[in-house]
């Protein structure tokens, strides 16, 4: 980054909310949003969505059968494709089998097997900082001092956020028996959904299923902390 987008990143305070799905880091983001003065949510997935909700006159994914092997499509640009063959992207190959679909035009609705395929398996396959980049052009364009990312769950976007003198605070989501929650329309060895489950964590808010209260006061202890560092 040159001079002048360092001294605009270095006046922002960036909170990231990890990590896994589905365990309240929108809700407590939300919160935390009410909570905290010039503050505005961005997500590392907000472009994300934006590619895979793009419709266009060809679809997203499409595969096709020659020289004996299924090949998979994938929109890179508007009109530009890239091709690989199915046993070089085995999760998006279990998708289309288990749907019993030849194509994937758009998305029209969450569907969390897509994003992970899309933006781990496929965008961060081409380059790790592919979303990062993504998010520091939003945050540039965006007065707010406080930005709110309640979607961390990487080790480069972990890195940004502290190489950023950043918090990183880890959101628990826990079953009535007291196991950890798993989304179940999640893989849940993915990488997006494990990478972090080693990370330094400033502050850990842990909740059952269903308890908002819980989220609620974390975020009242949250802001006494927040309030004597900022």
């Amino acid at each position: 980054m040159d001079t002048l987008t360092n001294k605009i990143m270095d006046e922002r305070v960036i909170i990231g909310l990890g990590h896994k799905g589905r365990h309240g880091k929108d809700t407590f983001g939300s919160f935390l949003h009410t909570a905290i003065p010039d503050s505005k949510i961005i997500h590392f997935a907000d472009p994300l969505k934006d590619e895979v909700s793009q419709q266009t006159a060809q679809p997203l994914i499409f595969r096709r059968y020659y020289n004996g092997k299924i090949h998979y499509f994938f929109r890179d640009h508007v009109s530009t494709y890239v091709i690989k063959s199915s046993d070089a992207v085995p999760f998006i190959h279990n998708i289309f089998e288990k749907r019993q679909i030849n194509e994937y035009g758009y998305m029209a609705e969450k569907d969390p097997e897509i994003l992970q395929f899309w933006g781990t398996n496929f965008r961060r396959a081409q380059d790790p900082d592919y979303w990062v980049n993504k998010l520091i052009r939003i945050i540039l364009n965006s007065p707010e001092k406080y930005i709110i990312i309640p979607d961390v769950r990487f080790y480069n976007e972990y890195n940004y956020i502290k190489e950023k003198h950043g918090i990183y605070i880890d959101v628990k989501r826990f079953n009535s028996d007291g196991t950890l929650y798993l989304d179940p329309n999640r893989d849940p060895n993915h990488q997006s959904e494990v990478e972090l489950d080693d990370a330094e964590a400033d502050f850990v808010i842990k909740a059952d299923s269903g308890d908002m209260d819980t989220l609620e006061q974390s975020v009242e202890l949250f802001m006494n902390k927040f309030n004597e560092l900022f």
